[in-house]
């Protein structure tokens, strides 16, 4: 995860590799695809267009 980068980040690319290098390697098989469902569904239609700057 490039932190510098941040700015120039969308929501949905923030989710995808806060996914993969976060919640993946240290949660449960069931609280991850919990996490997955509710970005997939909800977050990510709705806001994640939207650069992190713009929040």
């Amino acid at each position: 995860m490039d932190v510098g980068k941040a700015n120039s980040y969308t929501v949905e690319e923030w989710i995808n590799i806060y996914m993969k290098t976060v919640a993946k390697p240290s949660l449960p098989h069931t609280s991850y695809s919990l996490y997955e469902r509710l970005f997939r569904l909800n977050i990510i239609p709705h806001f994640g267009h939207y650069s992190l700057i713009e929040l």
